[in-house]
């Protein structure tokens, strides 16, 4: 499977979390199997990590499907290159034939209250609420642990970590000043993506513990 069938697959898992897949999710070697666009109209949805990879691809994948993005990131410029998230959005929507929407690009640090806060605030200032966070944002170093320093370790479990915590929490508050929506009467719902590495023993990561902290956490969660 090719990395924009990772990705899209990824996605799907996101989106049966948020009860909108059908039952069955098909996957093969091409790619994955298309849904129908629109599925997401209306709703705002702010993606951690948005910039660059699968945060990327999964901004995407939403804006192909209707919804109104606003894309989190340390810097604008994908770090794999090609065209910014913006312009990709853009352009998926105008491949399905869809109206343009005010997406968004904030920069911040996921481990930084205030720049959390302020997203959050930016995204309901702009849109008038938040529907779904997903927490995407992740960072490793590559460093055996002997190798791996107190300054490097506090940044990974700043971001995989405490940015989880800080975005959830920023995200439930606003969720609960919202009404409630739909046949479920949903105000909102997170997705936390972690990684296979949570568990798994790789020499190249200092300790798997490291992003534990965020494996550990439902996979997603309505409010």
């Amino acid at each position: 499977m090719d990395a924009g069938a990772r990705a899209l697959f990824r996605l799907r898992a996101v989106e049966a979390q948020l009860h909108l897949a059908p039952p069955s999710i098909m996957c093969a070697v091409s790619g994955v199997q298309q849904l129908s666009a629109q599925r997401l109209g209306s709703k705002i949805c702010l993606v951690t990590g948005g910039a660059s990879g699968i945060g990327k691809a999964i901004c995407v994948q939403l804006a192909r499907e209707g919804a109104t993005v606003v894309a989190f990131d340390v810097r604008r410029a994908p770090r794999e290159g090609g065209e910014d998230v913006i312009s990709l959005m853009r352009a998926a929507r105008q491949s399905e034939g869809l109206s343009p929407q005010q997406d968004l690009f904030v920069e911040g640090d996921v481990s930084n209250a205030a720049a959390v806060a302020e997203a959050v605030a930016t995204t309901v200032g702009t849109h008038g609420r938040l529907d779904v966070l997903v927490n995407n944002a992740a960072k490793m170093n590559g460093h055996t642990l002997l190798d791996t320093s107190e300054e490097e370790w506090d940044e990974i479990m700043g971001v995989n970590a405490k940015g989880v915590f800080l975005f959830s929490k920023a995200a439930v508050a606003q969720f609960l000043l919202q009404p409630r929506l739909g046949p479920d009467g949903i105000r909102g719902r997170i997705v936390n993506i972690s990684s296979q590495h949570g568990s798994a023993r790789l020499s190249c990561m200092p300790m798997p513990c490291a992003l534990v902290g965020c494996r550990s956490l439902p996979p997603a969660r309505t409010c």
